[in-house]
């Protein structure tokens, strides 16, 4: 069941996805004209340069707006009595931008200058690229951008539906898996048949953990004067508690969060990873063979321990108390 949530959602996810991502017709429209437009006119100023560099090489004056052109000719300044009116002009139509560049290519075409083998060859593929980039660039320059709302408005009459199926197959995939989830969190027996602890055990897990730690620090007490096997067998007793007592209990920390929450987890949890913290300080101090440390670790471990045990106790009591 937890696979099929994950599958709902990653479907889920992927429809919605794409629909979001999807462009209005107006607006993918006017990306295609920019897109056409700008490649047109990489292409004539590519065939621009070719041709200038072919003039170069055959020492001909610039010419045709080539590069020094604008040197030896000053460019005219501009009339001051321009614009006056305090009206702005209407904003060209296609076919104003389309003539006016026409009108351009004529006159470039109309050039008396004798030319003659390769740099013929290059303005007239210049020309001829000019003359191709015309119709898209003024494509380009004349369409309209949609407002925001008017592209929200498109894209939910064409992609709504779709996001809406996506974003509902994300809801129940989420929701299934989070079933299977909590289901699984709450079985009282795991399907492995291991040592994993669930919620109907975790007690009599921590009460076998608190009685083995608290039978190795009483032994450890007993001792004043320990040998070097002693060292040897308390850090295998401990090593035998951390993987069969600490372990378990760790691996049940979603259970104990599902069936119990986030603050009776944290309650329980807190003082369980103090003892667990001070078996450990307990097994480095007998490798450094430090006895009052390791009786001292031991001690307060197995007091951490009793006392996770007294807030489970006190969560299974409110947990029955509200189930009545």
């Amino acid at each position: 069941m937890k696979i099929l949530g994950i599958i709902v959602l990653s479907v889920g996810v992927a429809i919605a996805a794409s629909a979001g991502a999807r462009l209005t017709p107006k607006l993918e429209e006017q990306v295609t004209l920019g897109g056409a437009a700008q490649f047109r006119s990489a292409d004539t100023q590519k065939a621009f340069e070719a041709y200038c560099e072919a003039r170069k090489e055959a020492g001909l004056d610039p010419a045709d707006g080539c590069p020094d052109e604008a040197a030896q000719e000053p460019a005219a300044a501009p009339d001051p009595d321009d614009g006056e009116g305090g009206e702005e002009p209407a904003p060209p139509t296609f076919e104003d931008l389309v003539a006016a560049e026409r009108a351009k290519l004529e006159a470039l075409r109309a050039s008396e200058e004798d030319l003659t083998g390769d740099v013929l060859a290059k303005r007239e593929a210049w020309l001829g690229a000019f003359e191709t980039g015309i119709e898209p660039s003024a494509a380009a320059a004349v369409a309209e951008t949609p407002g925001p709302g008017a592209r929200l408005g498109a894209w939910a009459s064409e992609s709504g539906p779709l996001f809406g199926v996506g974003l509902v197959l994300i809801v129940a995939g989420a929701f299934v898996g989070r079933v299977a989830v909590k289901r699984e969190a709450t079985r009282e027996q795991p399907e492995s048949g291991g040592k994993d602890a669930g919620p109907k055990d975790f007690g009599a897990v921590l009460d076998e953990l608190e009685a083995g730690v608290r039978r190795i620090a009483e032994e450890a007490r007993a001792l004043e004067s320990p040998k070097r096997e002693d060292y040897e067998r308390v850090k295998a007793e401990i090593e035998a508690v951390q993987l069969d007592g600490f372990e378990p209990l760790v691996a049940a920390r979603q259970r104990v969060q599902v069936k119990y929450g986030m603050a009776g987890f944290a309650e329980i949890f807190g003082p369980l990873s103090s003892a667990e913290r001070k078996v450990n300080r307990a097994w480095s101090a007998l490798v450094d063979q430090h006895w009052p440390e390791t009786q001292d670790s031991l001690e307060a471990a197995a007091g951490e321990l009793a006392e996770t045990h007294r807030v489970l106790q006190s969560l299974v009591e409110s947990s029955l108390m509200k189930k009545r």
